[in-house]
């Protein structure tokens, strides 16, 4: 054992030696937002994803192949009805993710039964809204592949000149 290490050793008693294994996985999250910046990804995505999951994380974005260059249209929440059952879906998501770990606090059956009841009430629907903007997107892409259906197709003179 080198030096600097059984210094370490010796000073960090057991209750603070999650600090030593916390600073690797750290530092891992760090190189996963790096190689995920080189895939054309989110860092701060996987950076907090990568907290989470630590070498999971590496190996998925070391596995995953690089996404398609086609552009992603940002999302229009008040404009597009498909984009506002989606961000709704999403903010329904996070309460419920409150209200489930408000109730892991909970230290009486009735906090228990009462939060799983909203939680359960919470999923249900953000499952509808996944679903309802599955729908409208599939809806606006009908609508949009019959437009350009119908749209007048330029003749070959037009075309040469």
């Amino acid at each position: 054992m080198s030096f600097i290490s059984q210094i370490i050793v010796e000073t960090a008693d057991s209750s603070t030696n999650w600090t030593l294994n916390g600073w690797g996985w750290f530092a891992l999250a760090l190189v996963n937002a790096g190689l995920a910046e080189q895939k054309n990804r989110s860092r701060l995505a996987w950076f907090l994803g990568s907290l989470v999951l630590g070498p999971i994380a590496t190996a998925l974005i070391v596995m995953m192949a690089r996404p398609a260059d086609d552009p992603v249209e940002p999302l229009r929440p008040f404009t597009d009805k498909a984009d506002r059952y989606f961000s709704l879906a999403g903010v329904i998501s996070i309460l419920t993710l409150g209200v489930a770990l408000l109730t892991l606090l909970g230290t009486t059956w009735y906090h228990w039964v009462g939060g799983a009841a909203a939680a359960s009430v919470g999923v249900a629907l953000s499952v509808v809204c996944v679903v309802r903007y599955q729908r409208a997107r599939s809806e606006s892409r009908a609508a949009a592949r019959e437009a350009a259906s119908q749209a007048p197709e330029p003749s070959q003179t037009e075309t040469r000149n």
